[in-house]
């Protein structure tokens, strides 16, 4: 596994030589939970940052690339006026694609990123009929289906199954 600290150092110096004005990030951590996003930063109450990455970045077989795209385009949002992907922050993430080579953007796969894809399994824990038609629905999360909607093809009400 790669060390998350040691490649933020390399990446943090490399936006010293070009002067990419990143402020102080106090903690850079592994999230082994997340399963959509590949990194995340946040503001703290000190006005520091905690910058937040994926552990499937750090495996062994992971490219180093996804890994330092990564935590670069974290970093750059640690920049005043960064917190988002709009022109400020896209300026910085062209200049460092121009100097290094990098291919920083705001969104990225994980055939961008040299990792294996995640092949995601539909568990189906609620299940839904229409009182009128017999239609079945189903739903991962139930969130009130039954009494939020009602059905496309008749307009009568769902009736939770389970």
């Amino acid at each position: 596994m790669k060390n998350l600290k040691e490649v933020a150092i390399i990446c943090m110096q490399e936006l010293d030589k070009i002067g990419i004005p990143y402020r102080e990030v106090e903690d850079f951590i592994i999230n082994t939970r997340a399963k959509s996003r590949w990194g995340q930063c946040k503001t703290l109450p000190n006005g520091k940052f905690l910058i937040s990455i994926s552990n499937r970045l750090l495996e062994d077989d992971a490219d180093i690339m996804g890994l330092k795209n990564t935590i670069i385009h974290e970093l750059i949002h640690t920049c005043k006026g960064c917190m988002n992907h709009k022109s400020e922050w896209k300026m910085y993430a062209q200049k460092i694609n121009n100097a290094y080579g990098y291919n920083i953007k705001r969104t990225s796969s994980a055939e961008d990123k040299g990792v294996r894809a995640i092949e995601k399994i539909r568990v189906i824990n609620h299940k839904y009929v229409c009182e009128g038609c017999g239609q079945v629905v189903t739903r991962e999360r139930d969130r009130g289906f039954e009494k939020r909607y009602s059905c496309g093809v008749c307009g009568k009400h769902f009736i939770k199954i389970f």
